[in-house]
Order: C-alpha cells, then sequence, then structure tokens
C-alpha cells in the first residue's frame, strides 16, 4: 500500500519566501519610521525639560542664564548654561561636583572647579536620533541661540578669522541677561536652544577668548551658535570648520566656529525650543529671514 506522502514542492517553497521577503520590506520601513518616531519625540522632551529648566532658573533669577560665562581671565573654558542649569534639573550633585565659580571677586570666575564630569554623558543633553558620543569627553546635541547674522548688538571682532562675530540680539550669547520682559518679540515667537550636529567641544565648555576684556580679540561660543546658515546647511557649498578633522580634499574651512548651523539628525528639520517653554519643529526649507527673524528678541519682525 502506498502512503501519500505531504510535503512542499521546490516552486513552493520559493514562493513563500519571495512573499515573506516581500512582507518584511515592507515592513522595515515602518518599524524604522516607528523607531524614528520614538527618538525625535524624546529628543522633543529633552528641550522641553530644559525649557522648564529655564523658566526655573529665570523665576529664581529675574533673568535666563548667560550663553556662557565670560572666564574673568583669557583662554579659559568657561562654564555654559548647561551646567547652570543641573540644579533646576535635578541634577545638584553634579552641578555641584563640577562646582562653578559664580563669585566675580574670584580671579577664576566663570570656570568650573572640575572638568571632569565633562567626561559624563548627559543624556538630557543627548538627542537619541544622533549618534552617542565618542572619545573621552562627552557632547551635547543642543546649543543656545546667541542672535542672528544682521545684529547691530555685536562684537563684530573682524580680525579673527576662526571664530568670528558674536551677535547679541537674541537670548544665550556671553555673558547674557536676557529677562522675559525684554523679549518684546513675543516668547512664543523667539529661539531659545535649537539641534546641532557639527559640534567639536563637550558640553562642559562654555566658550573662551583672548585678548582684554572688554576689548577682545576673540570670543569662541561653544554652548551657543549665532543663525547666519540654513538649517542643516550642506558643508560642501557653507563651507566646513578649521577644527573638522574630516575635511575632504578640496573641501573650504571657511566657516566660523560661531556661525556652525543649527543641524539634526530627523529627516527634513529641526526641532528648537522656544523662549515660551514650547518646542517648534523648523523644516530644513524654513528661509532665512525667518530664521532671523525668530532669533532675534526685539527686533520687530512679523514671523511668516
Amino acid at each position: 500500500m502506498t502512503r501519500n506522502r505531504i510535503a512542499f514542492t521546490l516552486v513552493e517553497l520559493l514562493v513563500v519566501i519571495a512573499i515573506i521577503s516581500v512582507l518584511i520590506a515592507l515592513l522595515l520601513p515602518a518599524v524604522q519610521m516607528a523607531r524614528e518616531a520614538a527618538r525625535r519625540s524624546s529628543c522633543k522632551n529633552n528641550l522641553k525639560q530644559i525649557g522648564l529648566a529655564m523658566h526655573e532658573y529665570h523665576n529664581a533669577r529675574s533673568v535666563l542664564p548667560p550663553g556662557m560665562m565670560m572666564h574673568a581671565r583669557r583662554n579659559q573654558p568657561s562654564a555654559p548654561w548647561r551646567a547652570l542649569l543641573l540644579p533646576y534639573m535635578e541634577q545638584q550633585a553634579l552641578y555641584d561636583e563640577i562646582g562653578v565659580i559664580e563669585d566675580p571677586s574670584d580671579n577664576s570666575y566663570g570656570g568650573v572647579q572640575s572638568r571632569f564630569p565633562g567626561t559624563y554623558e548627559q543624556p538630557m543633553f543627548l538627542c537619541p536620533s544622533a549618534p552617542r558620543p565618542e572619545g573621552q569627553f562627552k557632547l551635547a546635541h543642543y546649543a543656545g541661540v546667541a542672535g542672528e547674522v544682521n545684529a547691530s548688538d555685536a562684537w563684530l571682532l573682524e580680525t579673527d578669522n576662526r571664530c568670528g562675530a558674536v551677535r547679541r540680539n537674541g537670548l544665550l550669547f556671553p555673558d547674557s541677561r536676557v529677562r522675559m520682559a525684554h523679549i518684546t518679540d513675543g516668547t512664543a515667537h523667539t529661539l531659545l536652544v535649537g539641534e546641532r550636529t557639527y559640534i567639536f567641544r563637550d558640553w562642559l565648555v562654555g566658550g573662551e577668548w583672548v585678548g582684554s576684556a572688554p576689548n577682545y580679540t576673540r570670543v569662541c561660543m561653544r554652548s551657543s551658535k549665532n543663525i547666519v546658515y540654513p538649517l542643516n546647511a550642506d558643508h560642501d557649498e557653507f563651507g566646513y570648520n578649521i577644527e573638522d578633522r574630516s575635511i575632504p580634499e578640496g573641501g573650504d574651512p571657511s566657516m566660523m566656529h560661531n556661525d556652525l548651523e543649527f543641524a539634526s539628525e530627523h529627516s527634513g528639520g529641526v526641532q528648537f525650543l522656544l523662549a515660551d517653554g514650547s518646542v517648534q519643529w523648523l523644516a530644513d526649507d524654513t528661509t532665512l529671514p525667518t530664521l532671523y527673524a525668530m532669533a532675534s528678541r526685539n527686533g520687530e519682525e512679523i514671523v511668516p
């Protein structure tokens, strides 16, 4: 008696494999989109937490923190706004370990007692969509908005060809002391902090200066930037920074350090924290006049 054997033919097996492959190919982009949506949401939440801390700082001191403190001595790394916010982000122990020197009579005013915490990753300053920082010192993916390229209130520092001008019509420039009442353009229309990916200093560096106060010849902002270029600017078009060790052959190392663009690893745009504590998505095609208007606190521009 012959038994009928139940089995797949080779053709049937290949058809099943092909169908599964098609389904996986269709499913993977959806999974990746869902993961990026979650990462972008987490990134947005970081900015919201920074916004809450900014407002707590303002409530306690009646001003927003400076974009960077100006160290009492030249060529010394100063404290950034990120360090000053730590007590308002449930990070008092870390703040105490850093030891920000806020006594104006101290000859190290504006600096920190310990730079070692710069080797710690700080999740609240890292966007999950961007690569994790490598090396000894750790980066931050959020920078303050110092001002915009057309600002009349600026340190032009025209002899400096490395860091460039310091625009001071925004909210977080060197030694800034901006109150909410100074934001006459409206807190819901003024940029405070934005995402960045082109980074060369760790999260604990505010910046440094050379020359003689107040006649500076160079001021390098590390924790804040001017808005000069489009969002996610193409470096082949607008230039690279001289500190970039991966400049391609023929690349132009002309982009000033204070002007490094705001950018993200999200597709199509960048998230910004506004002065009212809200977070807004700005698409890559946001016009430069709109960015300039949103970067200034009192320019009386009309934001489209």
